[in-house]
């Protein structure tokens, strides 16, 4: 599976990268990801209900694109095919975090 590898690809990253004083890094990550990423997806679905999916990802896109506003909704998409009901668990108080997600939609 193809969302496994891109789990196993981002977990060989961070523990080679993101240990000792790095490892703070980890958790921003975490954030931008989760943040980019949900903000994204939401304007994609939203696109994509009036315009073919490839035209609402171009539309959401832009020019100036940065790696969490393309990794982030990429990696939501993925969660949102694999894991029903994932929203509420990150708007939550306490919200998991986009890594996490993966790894429960993995198993």
């Amino acid at each position: 599976m193809v969302a496994r590898q891109a789990l196993e690809a981002m977990e060989a990253r961070r523990a080679r990268y993101f240990t000792g004083e790095n490892a703070i890094y980890g958790e921003l990550e975490d954030l931008f990801l989760n943040m980019e990423g949900a903000a994204n997806w939401a304007a994609y679905r939203l696109a994509a209900a009036a315009m073919p999916p490839a035209v609402a990802v171009n539309s959401i896109r832009g020019s100036r694109s940065r790696w969490s506003q393309d990794e982030g909704p990429a990696l939501f998409l993925v969660i949102d095919a694999l894991l029903p009901g994932w929203q509420g668990r990150v708007f939550a108080a306490t919200p998991v975090s986009v890594l996490g997600l993966l790894r429960e939609a993995v198993r």
